[in-house]
């Protein structure tokens, strides 16, 4: 079985989660393909990736930039495609504890 896994972040003041898609800390587009499910973060793990992403500058040029998404794992919805094939939509959200507070240092 193969799991392609999707994560979208939620902000805790949003209702559904953003559409921009993932992207490796280098900037590029990533594909996440799994073999194990075991590989795959639960509920209420904490995850950091990073999404495409963008604001407007004082101009009103919209400006591209990469954004790093920091949060707890709130659902996972599996749809299973074809033999053999899962898709994995992980849903982050706004975590209350601070990252650097889970590493050791």
């Amino acid at each position: 079985m193969k799991y392609a896994v999707n994560l979208q972040y939620r902000p805790e003041d949003k209702e559904r989660p953003q559409d921009e898609p993932m992207l490796d800390a280098s900037g590029q587009l990533l594909d996440l393909v799994f073999d194990d499910a075991g590989l795959l973060p639960n509920i209420g793990d904490h995850v950091l990736f990073y999404r495409a992403g963008g604001e407007y500058d004082t101009s009103g040029t919209y400006v591209s930039k990469t954004k790093q998404v920091e949060g707890i794992v709130e659902h996972r919805l599996f749809v299973f495609m074809a033999k053999g094939i899962v898709d994995v939509n992980i849903v982050v959200t706004d975590s209350k504890i601070e990252f650097n507070k889970l590493i050791k240092q």
